[in-house]
């Protein structure tokens, strides 16, 4: 091999070693977290909108519902006896009434207690 060839390989071989530039601007990243934050905001929003207009007074002053993922809804309550009265009205009817206000089907209900 010629000193000329060996020399055009080893630049070749140089071009194909560098590195390519890396997109490290995080704007496309910053959008999808604001989109999703939008997007729980309108879901919280509704939530607690449902939560307001169909449960009884009574009970909606004792318990807040403080999450809703995938079809699972918590309700964090001040005490056993508001957990037991927001159960008896679920099972009543008022877990379809609340998910028919809320636009979304809700498979669970779990409770949980407010630490005060």
């Amino acid at each position: 091999m010629r000193p000329d060839d060996a020399a055009r390989q080893i630049e070749r071989l140089r071009r194909f070693r560098n590195a390519l530039p890396r997109d490290v601007s995080i704007a496309r990243d910053v959008e999808r977290v604001r989109r999703d934050a939008v997007t729980t905001d309108r879901s919280a929003a509704k939530i607690l909108d449902a939560w307001e207009r169909m449960v009884p007074q009574d009970l909606r002053d004792s318990g807040r519902p403080t999450s809703f993922k995938r079809g699972v809804l918590e309700i964090t309550c001040e005490s056993s006896p508001a957990i037991f009265g927001l159960n008896r009205w679920l099972q009543a009817g008022g877990l379809d009434s609340l998910a028919r206000a809320m636009g979304r089907p809700i498979g669970v209900v779990k409770f949980s207690y407010r630490r005060s």
